[in-house]
């Protein structure tokens, strides 16, 4: 998506009306806002990137920039919004080369509305680009995305993401143990934002003032279960000791932890043992991992999945 958008700066093929398509936390409104200083830019890089020290760059990035409007949809949803937005239109930028209308969560607006909107798409002025950004897509009549160039943002993999907190933490001089890492990368699910975002609650609620971030920490910030406990709770399953899982499980009561995010992450560790399992291939080393049965690894997942279900719903969980 970047390249193909560097693309279009570099040979200056502006395009009127962009969709920018995928799941939360992944970019849309970040690139959006990039590609705005981009086109705006008074002196653009040879690769496409805006040079950050113009006016126009820093107007941008400060929130100043006259020629750059940001609607969030899901609160000016209405037909008059849109009415008011295509009488100012018309008239030219003030500052930059081109006025830009970044329009987020664009599948909130109303049928009135996208029916307003459509007329501008069809025909908008020479000096204007549309930017519309959404996590659902399905939502959009078909002739709003057939005027637009779409782009399709993707969740992270669990290396990008880990990628990504790296690279901020050695920018802010922290350490993050490889444990504690791989936690925050999975509780991300794939979501660029989220990683950040649980990292920073991580490191200003610790207790101490230190830049060492533990494993400790992340299950105590988040409210995760301990390992072990899934661990065991997987063993006592497996050999049938039904008295000691019930320990367990009313342990994970009397310490709060949340049931529906425990069932999701006894089904992590069970994939895991699964995909082992079918590899051959021990990473990590679970006391049932070698001798348990297949059969009974498959039987678990269909068991927890069918809690993780019913949990949502039940008044009593630790029943489920």
């Amino acid at each position: 998506v970047i390249n193909l958008l560097k693309n279009a700066v570099k040979k200056e093929q502006i395009a009127h009306a962009y969709l920018l398509v995928g799941s939360r936390g992944t970019g849309k409104t970040s690139t959006a806002r990039i590609f705005a200083k981009a086109i705006n830019c008074k002196n653009p890089k040879k690769d496409g990137n805006p040079c950050l020290e113009c006016e126009n760059c820093k107007a941008i990035a400060n929130g100043t920039f006259l020629d750059l409007v940001e609607i969030d949809a899901a609160s000016n949803r209405g037909i008059d919004q849109i009415r008011e937005l295509k009488e100012r239109i018309e008239f030219s930028p003030v500052e930059g080369k081109y006025k830009v209308y970044i329009i987020d969560e664009v599948h909130m607006l109303t049928a009135e509305a996208f029916n307003a909107l459509l007329k501008t798409l069809e025909e908008p002025p020479k000096h204007v680009v549309f930017i519309l950004a959404t996590t659902d897509v399905h939502k959009l009549p078909p002739t709003i995305l057939s005027r637009c160039q779409r782009y399709d943002f993707r969740l992270g993999t669990d290396d990008e993401i880990a990628d990504l907190i790296k690279s901020v933490t050695k920018e802010e001089k922290i350490t993050v143990k490889p444990d504690a890492l791989n936690v925050i990368v999975k509780n991300a699910k794939g979501s660029y934002r989220d990683a950040l975002s649980i990292l920073d609650v991580v490191y200003s609620g610790q207790e101490k003032d230190k830049d060492v971030i533990t494993l400790d920490e992340v299950q105590k910030t988040l409210g995760l279960p301990d390992s072990e406990k899934v661990i065991l709770l997987l063993k006592y399953l497996l050999t049938g000791d039904g008295a000691q899982a019930l320990t367990i499980i009313e342990s994970l009561e009397v310490d709060g932890v949340n049931l529906q995010q425990f069932t999701s992450f006894v089904l992590d560790y069970l994939r895991s043992i699964l995909s082992q399992k079918i590899k051959g291939d021990f990473e990590k080393d679970y006391p049932f991992d070698r001798d348990g049965d297949i059969r009974d690894i498959h039987k678990l997942i269909n068991l927890f999945i069918e809690a993780e279900n019913k949990i949502r719903y039940a008044n009593n969980q630790a029943l489920v």
